[in-house]
């Protein structure tokens, strides 16, 4: 028997806890963290903190560490969270930086820039760009292993969109698509 599906909440760029008993996600340019076991939810970034977006929950077991970020008329910048609140901690603020996501071991974060994929540790530092090449690059994930980076290039910021993988350290990438595809890769 297929399973039904059930609405959880308002929202979107949701994304499952370790446990996969919450959701962390965004509505109305706002993060929260929902549980799904008695349908509580709780606002993670602060009430003035305009455009906030792309929440990505550290993938540790018991992990209650969450990355997002948030655009002002200044740029845009990296925060981290814990699930039960609290100031979110800078990770970085400069180039337009967005999109956030953890490594599979949880030690770092691969997120966007206005036109390059960059990596950098939770605590700010070694912030390295992977990709340096013609066009934009954008959406950047994981390979399972965290040995590659998926992300989408495209010509200009309106595309069109090609999927491409990098190796971590770096290198040549390697293009997977041709003829305009989507974007938002996911490597699971």
């Amino acid at each position: 028997m297929a399973a039904q599906m059930q609405r959880i909440c308002d929202g979107d760029q949701a994304q499952w806890s370790p446990d996969s008993r919450k959701i962390v996600f965004r509505r109305d340019e706002k993060i929260f963290v929902r549980s799904l076991i008695d349908g509580q939810e709780k606002l993670l970034s602060p009430a003035d903190w305009p455009h906030c977006s792309g929440p990505s929950w550290k993938p540790s077991k018991g992990s209650t560490t969450i990355a997002f970020a948030c655009r002002w008329e200044a740029g845009n910048g990296i925060f981290i969270v814990d699930e039960a609140g609290g100031e979110p901690q800078k990770v970085y603020d400069k180039k337009g930086a967005c999109a956030p996501q953890w490594s599979p071991d949880g030690k770092t974060l691969v997120y966007e820039t206005e036109t390059n994929i960059c990596t950098i540790q939770p605590d700010g530092t070694k912030n390295r760009i992977i990709t340096y090449f013609g066009g934009v690059q954008r959406y950047p994930g994981w390979n399972p292993d965290g040995k590659k980076i998926i992300y989408c290039q495209g010509t200009t910021e309106n595309g069109p969109w090609e999927i491409y993988t990098i190796d971590i350290k770096g290198g040549k990438p390697v293009k997977l698509t041709q003829g305009h595809s989507d974007m938002n890769p996911d490597w699971k």
